[in-house]
C-alpha cells in the first residue's frame, strides 16, 4: 500500500509538469493505478424500462343512472376509466324486452352497483347471449329496463343497461345532449364487443331503397307482442315501409337501448289479437302515451294526441319471422329510414352511415 501511495504521488507530480511524457502517461496508464474501492452495501440500480400500459394509472370511475321517471336511481363503479367494457346484445329476448334493434350493457361486479330511491321490480326471463335464465331489473312505475342480474346462475356478474346511464345534461330540450364531464368524462375509453350477432335484425342498419307506392305483398300481416306473450297484435297492412330510429333520452331510458325504432301505421290497420289486463297506456309526455305490458315492461305502441288516425308500433316488438329475411329484401321494402332526435344521441352510439336521413328533433 505504501508503494502504491508513493506511485500516486509521483503520478500527480508528473501530470502537473505538463510534459509530453506526463500527458502520454496520463492518457494510457492512469487507470492502472486506481485502487478499487470497497464495495458498498447498497447501490443505485439502473432504471427499469416500463411500457406505457404498465405506467398508466388505473382510475376507477363511478357513473350514475336512473329510470325514465327517475324514481329508481343507481350508481355503478367501473374499475378502470381507460378500459370500460360495453356489450351490444342482439339476442331476441333482449330485443323484444326493449322493443329495440339491440341493447347495450355495461358489465360490472355486483358490489359495484348500488340502488337508490324506490326499490325496482325483478322480471325473470332469458338471455340467449348468456345461455340461460336472467333477472331483469325494471322500474315498477315507468317500466324502464335498467339492469340484468343472476345471469345464468352466475351471481358474480351484473350488467347495467347503458341506455339508462346519465351521459349528459338534457335540461334544454332544444339543445339536446350537452356534454357534462361530471356525468360522462370525455376521456373515458370504451371497449365494445357484441354477442348473438347471428340474431341481428335485418332492419338495422338498413337504408331505404324501395318506393313509397310499392309494398312487398309477401310480408304481411305483421305480428308482434310483449316479451312475456300476454299481449299480442297484428298489422294488417304489413311492412309499411318507414322506420324512425329515435335517439331521445326518454326512448333510450324506457327501452334501455341506444335508440328505439318506430313505424307509422293507420289506426284501423292495427289491432290487438290478445290484450290482457296487463296492457296499460302510460302517459310519458304532455303529448303522447305508450301502451305497455306492466308485467314484463315491454312498450309496444305509441300514440300522439294530435295525430288522429295514426299509431306508432315499436319495430323491436315485431316477430322476426314476419319480416323480410335478408337486409337487401328489407331495404327494398323500406322507402324511408330516418334517425330522429340526433341532438340527443348518446355519446357511445355511432350512426351506421350517411345514407340514412337525420333530423335534430322528432319532427322538422
Amino acid at each position: 500500500m505504501r508503494r502504491l501511495a508513493l506511485a500516486r504521488i509521483c503520478l500527480v507530480t508528473l501530470v502537473a509538469s505538463r510534459t509530453p511524457l506526463a500527458q502520454a502517461f496520463s492518457r494510457n496508464c492512469i487507470h492502472t493505478l486506481s485502487v478499487p474501492s470497497r464495495p458498498k452495501t447498497s447501490r443505485r440500480l439502473p432504471a427499469m424500462q416500463t411500457s406505457e400500459s404498465e405506467t398508466a394509472v388505473i382510475r376507477p370511475l363511478t357513473l350514475s343512472g336512473c329510470c325514465e321517471c327517475r324514481v329508481c336511481t343507481f350508481s355503478v363503479t367501473v374499475l378502470d376509466a381507460q378500459r370500460v367494457p360495453i356489450v351490444d346484445c342482439h339476442c331476441p329476448s333482449c330485443r323484444k324486452h326493449a322493443a329495440a334493434a339491440l341493447t347495450t350493457w355495461l358489465p360490472a361486479m355486483p358490489q359495484a352497483l348500488s340502488w337508490l330511491g324506490k326499490a325496482p321490480k325483478k322480471v325473470r326471463t332469458i338471455c340467449t347471449g348468456h345461455g340461460g335464465a336472467v333477472t331483469k331489473v325494471v322500474c315498477p312505475d315507468c317500466f324502464s329496463v335498467m339492469a340484468m342480474e343472476q345471469i345464468a346462475g352466475n351471481s358474480g356478474l351484473v350488467e347495467v343497461n347503458l341506455g339508462c346511464i346519465d351521459d349528459g345534461d338534457y335540461a334544454d330540450v332544444t339543445a339536446g345532449r350537452v356534454a357534462d364531464e361530471t356525468r360522462w368524462p370525455c376521456s373515458m375509453k370504451l371497449e365494445k364487443s357484441e354477442r348473438c350477432t347471428d340474431s341481428r335484425v335485418q332492419w338495422h342498419p338498413a337504408v331505404a331503397r324501395g318506393l313509397k307506392t310499392k309494398r312487398p305483398p309477401s310480408f304481411w300481416p305483421v305480428t308482434g307482442g310483449c316479451l312475456c306473450g300476454a299481449n299480442r297484435f297484428e298489422i294488417s297492412s304489413g311492412m309499411v315501409g318507414e322506420i324512425q330510429n329515435c335517439h331521445c333520452t326518454q326512448c333510450r331510458k324506457l327501452g334501455g337501448a341506444p335508440f328505439v325504432s318506430w313505424t307509422p301505421v293507420k289506426e284501423d290497420e292495427f289491432r290487438w289479437t290478445t290484450a290482457a289486463d296487463t296492457l296499460v297506456a302510460v302517459r310519458t309526455s304532455t303529448e303522447a302515451s305508450r301502451e305497455t305490458c306492466i308485467v314484463c315492461g315491454t312498450t309496444m305502441k305509441m300514440v300522439y294526441d294530435w295525430q288522429s288516425g295514426t299509431v306508432w308500433p315499436a319495430v323491436g316488438s315485431f316477430d322476426d319471422d314476419c319480416l323480410p329475411p335478408s337486409v337487401p329484401q328489407m331495404e327494398e321494402a323500406l322507402y324511408r329510414v330516418v334517425h330522429i332526435c340526433v341532438k340527443s344521441q348518446a355519446p357511445w352510439v355511432k350512426l351506421p352511415d350517411q345514407a340514412s336521413e337525420r333530423l335534430d328533433y322528432t319532427f322538422e
